[in-house]
C-alpha cells in the first residue's frame, strides 16, 4: 500500500509524530516531510533572522567605515 492509517482510542493528545527517526530505511528521497508537529517550532526562523540582522549590521558598519 502507498499509505496506512493508524488509529488509537485514547484520550491523550498527539504532540508530534515522526517516521523512521533513525534514518535506517533509505526508501524516501525527501527526509524533510517525515515528521509532523501540532505546534510549529519557530526557533529556526528566529535563528535565520538573527543571522540576517548580524549580516546587515556588519554590512552597515563596513559601509560607514568606507565613507
Amino acid at each position: 500500500d502507498r499509505w496506512h492509517r493508524f488509529t488509537w482510542n485514547k484520550k491523550a493528545k498527539i504532540v508530534s509524530a515522526e517516521i523512521d527517526y533513525t534514518r535506517q530505511l533509505q526508501l524516501d528521497r525527501d527526509m524533510f516531510n517525515n515528521s509532523f508537529t501540532v505546534e510549529p517550532d519557530k526557533s529556526a526562523t528566529r535563528k535565520i533572522v538573527a543571522y540576517w540582522m548580524i549580516a546587515v549590521q556588519w554590512l552597515g558598519q563596513m559601509l560607514a567605515w568606507l565613507t
